[in-house]
């Protein structure tokens, strides 16, 4: 008995190729080799590879990246480069190229899981008498607990 994948690398493997991929599994395992939280608003486009070398090196890889977030995006460059690099097994990619896109739709939805509110949360908005305004509050207290500063320059 053959397996679904064989056939489907077979017939996918001209579409990759023209796309600079050697196979489609730096598409297919995006959300693995950078995270869920980064592959919610990016995906690879094409790897643009340096005319004139028969080596497979010093690529540079196109992502498409949701409009407003290719900053985040360019700050973790190398990081990127680097996990790129280490799923393909050599340094192939050496530099990345940001492609910011107003329809964007990331491949994979993050799921966010709400906090459980601790026993101060819950004994703060135990006075409360309406039970659907407690749960609210208690979820949000469980939220904001939890926030970290995004600035820097908060201390």
């Amino acid at each position: 008995m053959q397996t679904l994948d064989k056939h489907f690398r077979t017939l996918t493997a001209p579409v990759f190729k023209k796309h600079g991929f050697a196979q489609g599994d730096v598409l297919s395992h995006w959300p693995q080799i950078v995270g869920e939280q980064a592959a919610a608003i990016s995906s690879p486009e094409k790897i643009r590879w340096p005319h004139g070398k028969d080596a497979k090196s010093g690529g540079t890889l196109h992502v498409k990246v949701q409009a407003g977030r290719g900053l985040d995006v360019e700050y973790a460059a190398a990081g990127i480069v680097e996990r790129v690099n280490q799923f393909l097994g050599y340094q192939g990619v050496v530099s990345l190229k940001v492609i910011q896109a107003h329809n964007f739709r990331p491949s994979i939805k993050v799921s966010r899981k709400s906090p459980e509110p601790d026993a101060t949360t819950l004994a703060r908005v135990a006075p409360v008498t309406d039970p659907d305004l407690q749960a609210a509050l208690a979820r949000l207290g469980a939220a904001v607990a939890i926030q970290t500063p995004r600035s820097p320059q908060v201390k």
